[in-house]
């Protein structure tokens, strides 16, 4: 049985309490922490670069490019995955900081790091 269904069934026959899936879950993460990577965000569009305030005239057209459309969404996409595993690694620190497991802290604080 792999890991995650372990838990589960832990967790189904009450061997493991909410708490403990937690705390469990935390100590995978950091076991497997380098599985996690921060992504760069995409190159912007030559043509953005090139004014950082536009005219209103210009404004549309530049925004309906699909280079530029493409740009923004990737971006947003990465900016809100690479916050998302923030905030989870984060979670995760502070559980295993509640328990001592300071070798799997700094596992985690290396990874943070990478993500600054």
């Amino acid at each position: 049985m792999n890991r995650s269904s372990q838990l589960l069934d832990d967790l189904t026959k009450k061997k493991i309490t909410l708490d403990g899936l937690r705390l469990e879950c935390a100590r995978w993460a950091a076991d497997e922490v380098n599985a996690c990577q921060f992504k760069p965000f995409p190159v912007m569009p030559k043509q953005m670069e090139t004014d950082t305030i536009l005219p209103e005239d210009r404004l549309s057209p530049m925004f309906s490019s699909p280079e530029v459309t493409n740009y923004i969404n990737l971006k947003n996409r990465i900016f809100w995955e690479n916050k998302y595993l923030k905030e989870w690694l984060l979670e995760c620190r502070g559980l295993l900081l509640k328990h001592d497991e300071i070798e799997r802290v700094a596992r985690i604080d290396g990874k943070l790091k990478e993500g600054e």
